[in-house]
């Protein structure tokens, strides 16, 4: 009995952890976009089924550390703290983000070496994989 109230009690310290976390992240963000007058862009994460969070080119560890981040909340906090503040929010389609060329547009898998490197195989840009998929999604946001 002792064990499972002291698990009890260290998830619910997780969570407020992560809460924190997530309310410090979405402040930062609100208070750049709003310092620069711009808008905050957001991948439309609805409806991402469980199979697609199980993406073999995360290992494990990584996979159930991520699965149990809170993106919702994020995402949430974001929503409130950027309409309080008068800052816009865009959602935009999350699909081929990681795999398309920020610079000539082309699609592969090819295009996505490994989790954190990016190479194009049409036009040869190569970029850091998470600054690559950020330039798309901000493209995204200006043309919608």
């Amino acid at each position: 009995m002792k064990v499972k109230r002291k698990l009890k009690q260290r998830s619910k310290k997780e969570q407020r952890m992560a809460r924190d976390v997530n309310h410090c992240i979405s402040k930062k963000i609100v208070e750049k976009a709003q310092r620069h007058s711009s808008v905050i862009a957001l991948e439309n994460l609805n409806g991402l089924s469980k199979n697609k969070q199980k993406s073999k080119t995360v290992m494990k560890p990584q996979r159930q550390r991520l699965g149990r981040w809170s993106f919702f909340q994020l995402r949430q906090f974001i929503e409130y703290k950027a309409q309080m503040n008068g800052v816009p929010v865009v959602f935009v389609d999350p699909k081929y983000t990681s795999q398309e060329c920020s610079s000539c547009g082309h699609i592969a898998k090819e295009n996505r070496k490994t989790q954190d490197h990016f190479e194009c195989v049409s036009c040869g840009l190569v970029a850091n994989a998470d600054y690559n998929a950020s330039l798309n999604i901000r493209r995204r946001a200006i043309v919608s």
